[in-house]
């Protein structure tokens, strides 16, 4: 029975991205970011909505001041 299991067509490489890091904590479903918390989808700077989202010209700025991200 195991053996049908894993030789099944879906068993094998997919490319579905993965929902989990290599250390095997969720990746958060808004940021794409680790939660670092095994039971909870949404990491906390998403869930208490303090993300800071910048901008490509944010980012630009931020390095030319010195402040590379």
């Amino acid at each position: 029975m195991d053996e049908e299991i894993n030789n099944a067509p879906s068993a094998g490489w997919s490319d579905e991205p993965s929902h989990m890091t290599p250390r095997g904590f969720p990746i958060c479903s808004e940021c794409g970011n680790s939660t670092r918390n095994q039971s909870e989808l949404v990491c906390a700077p998403c869930r208490n909505r303090t993300r800071l989202i910048l901008t490509a010209e944010d980012c630009r700025w931020l390095r030319e001041i010195g402040i590379a991200r």
